[in-house]
Order: structure tokens, then C-alpha cells, then sequence
């Protein structure tokens, strides 16, 4: 997410990062998760037919 010099954000931000140029307004939070993360912290499972044939045509 990027909040650019003439932007500005009210609120809660759950994103894997951020970037706030001088000048932009930012209040609320920051949630930083890696990709594939749930909100409960937990790791976002892939289905493991779906990685196999994805393997498969690689």
C-alpha cells in the first residue's frame, strides 16, 4: 500500500507493507503480515492438489 505527498487515510491498514511519502496524512493502525497470513496470525494453507499439479507443469 503507498499513501503518496497529497493522499491522506483515516482508519486501520492490514497489509503485507506500506509506504507513507512525506507530506501525506496517515491516522489509524498498521498491521504488517506476511503474505498468506489469516488475521488471527495464522499461515494461510494451500491445498496441497492444487501445489502438486501446479509442481507438475513446472
Amino acid at each position: 500500500m503507498d499513501i503518496r505527498s497529497d493522499g491522506s487515510l483515516t482508519g486501520d491498514v492490514v497489509a503485507a507493507r506500506i509506504s507513507i511519502e512525506d507530506g501525506a496524512f496517515f491516522k489509524g493502525g498498521i498491521d504488517i503480515r506476511k503474505g498468506g497470513q489469516k488475521t488471527n496470525g495464522e499461515e494461510v494453507k494451500v491445498n496441497s492438489s492444487l501445489s502438486e499439479a501446479a509442481a507438475a507443469r513446472a
